[in-house]
């Protein structure tokens, strides 16, 4: 009988503070499920290359080899274009790309390259920002959040986090933030047909759900996405975070950066894209395996 294949995860590291802050919650999500991981470098031009990108990939996340197995792709030129080279070679479930250390003052064209990722690429993309703390990312998950747009069709996110919360024995809360509503503005399309009450939005949630095998909390505030969000993050105590492209995004599909609410919150956050296939999330065993190492 052929047995399924573990959660494939490419980790995008460019050897920076944000990637070595990385690591410990990498380590984490491969202790709780089975997962190949792919540390991946790109080399742009005028970079670090050959012989010194090459050792400093070699040495970058050394417990990696403790897992299932792991794998090292040192590539020459654009990193999005290496995270698709690589999809067209094997599976790819899971994106991992923190965010950028600033250098400098921002560049107000600049394309982000979470946003590239999530505008390209097929794969749900892991991210966290510089709110995060330590201690939250090497424990075990308890409580994962899920973001509910009621006037978003897209509601791949809500399958992945009920999965993952499944599978992770974790308690799932559904998060929604109402609008706010000041004088005249109700006469503003943005309000037509979308719930203005908690118990409203709390009925529209349950009806999106229909029966699923995690029973979620919900709760519901009043205000911007970018303000509850994060809010709601660490009240809870959330250790992952499940929102969709379009949430992500912000702006919309041609916004340059990720939103702000995503680097605010305290905890990983799950960027789900509309077309990744559906999870098959199977529990972590750890044991040391061999790694290998390939070249673009």
């Amino acid at each position: 009988m052929q047995t399924s294949r573990p959660f494939e995860v490419v980790f995008l590291t460019n050897f920076s503070n944000s990637s070595y802050r990385t690591v410990p919650a990498l380590a984490q999500l491969a202790d709780e499920l089975d997962t190949h991981i792919t540390i991946v470098h790109a080399s742009q031009p005028g970079g670090f290359a050959g012989p010194v990108s090459e050792a400093r990939l070699a040495s970058f996340f050394p417990d990696a080899g403790t897992y299932r197995r792991s794998s090292r792709l040192n590539f020459s030129g654009d990193v999005v274009e290496a995270v698709k080279q690589l999809g067209r070679q094997q599976p790819v479930d899971l994106i991992v790309a923190p965010s950028s250390d600033p250098l400098g003052w921002p560049r107000p064209l600049h394309t982000s390259l979470r946003s590239r990722i999530l505008r390209e690429c097929h794969a749900p993309v892991w991210t966290i920002g510089k709110a995060i703390h330590s201690a939250v990312l090497n424990r075990r998950t308890r409580n994962v959040g899920c973001w509910v747009d009621l006037a978003s069709p897209d509601t791949s996110h809500i399958t992945a986090a009920f999965e993952y919360a499944g599978k992770l024995e974790a308690n799932l809360h559904l998060l929604h933030a109402l609008p706010e509503i000041h004088e005249g503005s109700l006469a503003l399309p943005v309000y037509y047909g979308k719930p203005l009450s908690e118990d409203g939005a709390a009925k529209e949630i349950r009806a999106l759900l229909g029966w699923m095998p995690v029973q979620p909390q919900i709760h519901i505030a009043t205000g911007p996405m970018t303000r509850v969000m994060p809010s709601m993050a660490r009240d809870l105590n959330l250790d992952a975070m499940f929102v969709s492209r379009q949430q992500a995004l912000g702006g919309g599909w041609n916004s340059r950066g990720i939103s702000s609410a995503i680097d605010r919150c305290n905890c990983p956050v799950f960027c789900c894209t509309p077309s990744a296939k559906a999870w098959r999330l199977r529990r972590g065993s750890r044991f040391v395996a061999q790694e290998t190492a390939i070249a673009a």
